[in-house]
């Protein structure tokens, strides 16, 4: 592995932490080198936020200058205009290494390729090419900076929840479980993947979970550990897919918006999550597009391990979150 595809790896990493989080934009990281030296890694975090690019660019521009004015500006249109009028080609020995490539055009936030354009770094190394017909377009845009593609393969997997809900849909079934398959009784997620849970619940727009797991574990299936710029009063709507309950009044989820339902119709758009055991997985798998899972690392006495077959999935990324006991997080996509 050379240099540039060390550095865009670590990029492709950082861009997994945002996974979902972004939709319906896509994760994307950006990596700032400044003579072999790294001065920024940053991915997009929320729809509406500054992209990855401006969010580097504002690290790496604080300590390339020792200037402190953008410390706590957050809005990009704002970044953008301090960074055209100050940059004082700051950036001329910079490389750039984007996942995606800098989009070309005005939406909630200015184009990325328009700042690059001023800034006039060294050289831009993408991982993919964007495909979008609206944001497309950058990597022309750049053609007096030199423009390089690597990783390709890597970071177009990074795109497909993105991909998918610009098709109208994209269903993710979460599960947890410990080194054995078991699954019940009791807590198995550790802080971090608890709090990456409910970020990614405020973002989507449904929880579909059975009726038995309503029974046994009477979640609250809420968003009451997420953080910012996540955390807000929003709630996703939910569904219990259950052909017996039919009264939830004694339930945690009272005083929320909720559906019982027999099939699985309400999964046809927008971004939902689906929650539960190997059993629920198996019943609705024709109808997701990934499953993201965690392995907390312990077992339990008596615990049964639920079979059923993924081959219809590959595994795209896993990571480990380090804080507790630690769980490993994969994500499995549709093929």
């Amino acid at each position: 592995m050379n240099s540039d595809e060390i550095y865009m790896n670590l990029a492709i990493s950082q861009a997994w932490k945002t996974q979902t989080l972004t939709l319906p934009n896509p994760a994307v990281a950006c990596l700032i080198l400044h003579n072999n030296e790294i001065l920024a890694l940053e991915s997009h975090q929320k729809s509406g936020f500054p992209h990855a690019e401006v969010l580097a660019c504002k690290s790496a521009f604080m300590k390339l200058s020792d200037n402190r004015e953008l410390e706590n500006i957050q809005d990009s249109n704002k970044i953008h205009e301090f960074l055209s009028a100050n940059h004082n080609n700051i950036f001329k020995d910079c490389e750039f290494f984007v996942t995606l490539e800098p989009c070309n055009h005005y939406g909630k936030t200015p184009p990325c390729a328009k700042l690059l354009e001023e800034l006039k770094p060294k050289r831009i190394i993408i991982g993919t090419n964007d495909t979008h017909k609206i944001a497309s377009g950058g990597a022309a845009r750049l053609k007096d900076i030199e423009v390089s593609l690597v990783l390709s393969s890597k970071a177009e997997s990074l795109l497909y929840p993105f991909k998918c809900l610009q098709r109208g849909r994209f269903n993710l079934f979460k599960i947890a479980s410990r080194l054995d398959g078991s699954y019940e009784g009791g807590i198995i997620s550790n802080e971090d993947s608890r709090i990456f849970t409910h970020n990614m619940r405020a973002v989507a727009d449904s929880i579909t979970i059975s009726g038995r797991t309503l029974r046994d574990d009477n979640p609250f299936l809420d968003t009451r550990y997420a953080l910012p710029p996540y955390k807000s009063n929003k709630n996703p709507k939910i569904y219990i897919f259950s052909k017996n309950i039919k009264d939830i009044s004694s339930y945690n989820i009272k005083n929320r918006e909720v559906e019982i339902v027999e099939n699985l119709n309400h999964l046809q758009e927008g971004f939902n999550i689906i929650e539960g055991g190997f059993s629920m997985l198996s019943n609705v798998k024709d109808s997701i597009d990934c499953i993201m899972g965690y392995i907390a690392p312990s077992i339990r006495t008596g615990g049964i391990f639920h079979q059923t077959s993924l081959d219809d999935f590959y595994l795209a990324h896993c990571d480990i979150l380090e804080k507790e006991e630690g769980n490993i997080r994969y994500w499995l996509f549709r093929k």
